[in-house]
């Protein structure tokens, strides 16, 4: 995701605050998703609103509180979108401890002397997205054979490198490079172009409601992301240390106890229904 910072950078004395970025929509969504619920009790994310940023978040808070031995306090900052890699800039320079949404781990090296990067949340293989239009689009209905997709038209983000890569694989007739998630997200609801790729939601149809724009999924065809998941943490920031350390031993515990593996296929974004749908891409790790 492509982000705004909206807060004043942290005094460096106050060491102990973890100053997490969270989007507004996922603030905004948050009390009908618990429903009155614990935030640190969920178990079960078959429950309104669930989707991939909403459970980052979820996951994120249980494991900084599993993982630390004494609470660790959480500051939270609503953000916009911006350019991803001036995120990742922002957080180099120690301005956020890290962001709730989960990153392409691949896009950031594990020698990176100012970037924690945590275990996977999703392994390479596990995800896969769809290829979402407008549903007024005609080529929704038309399309119905894998050949056809190379006369689409698609947005998405050269940043976002293994989106990148798999619509690359595609041969579309066009694919345009947007550095703001929202202007994609307006560019596919206007028809200016024909897709963008999105996780599966729980729908039974497996729309996606985003910025008041419902989109729905190419039927049949899915797209293989060649990636793995998983949070950045500032080496920078004066919590970011403490903040990875409780992050990755709290992950293990949720990992361990299967709850992970449960958010992402019960929020729909790793889906059954979608198991037998054509990959429209080859990942590169099947190539022989």
């Amino acid at each position: 995701m492509l982000l705004l910072l909206l807060f004043t950078v942290p005094a460096r004395s106050e060491a102990a605050v973890v100053d997490l970025l969270v989007p507004p929509s996922v603030l905004a969504d948050m009390p009908a998703f618990l429903a009155g619920d614990d935030l640190f009790a969920v178990r079960d994310f078959d429950r309104p609103n669930s989707r991939r940023d909403l459970v980052d978040y979820v996951l994120l808070r249980q494991a900084l509180r599993l993982g630390s031995d004494a609470p660790l306090e959480v500051r939270v900052h609503p953000w916009v979108s911006i350019s991803y890699d001036r995120v990742l800039v922002t957080l180099a320079d120690g301005e956020a401890t890290l962001l709730s949404n989960t990153l392409w781990r691949e896009d950031v090296s594990p020698e990176h002397p100012d970037l924690y990067v945590s275990s996977a949340t999703m392994e390479k293989g596990e995800y896969t997205a769809g290829l979402y239009m407008h549903p007024e689009n005609p080529k929704l209905t038309e399309v119905t054979d894998a050949a056809q997709i190379r006369s689409l038209t698609a947005v998405s983000s050269r940043q976002f490198v293994p989106d990148w890569q798999a619509l690359e694989q595609l041969g579309l007739a066009a694919l345009y490079s947007e550095v703001n998630w929202e202007n994609m997200v307006r560019m596919v609801h206007r028809q200016r172009v024909d897709f963008m790729l999105i996780p599966f939601s729980r729908q039974a149809d497996l729309s996606q409601a985003v910025l008041d724009v419902v989109l729905k999924p190419l039927p049949g065809f899915k797209v293989a992301l060649e990636g793995s998941r998983g949070w950045v943490v500032s080496r920078q920031h004066p919590a970011g240390a403490s903040a990875f350390q409780a992050l990755e031993k709290g992950l293990a515990v949720l990992k361990a106890e299967g709850i992970v593996a449960r958010a992402y296929r019960e929020s729909g974004v790793i889906n059954a229904r979608v198991d037998d749908w054509v990959l429209a891409n080859k990942p590169l790790s099947t190539r022989p």
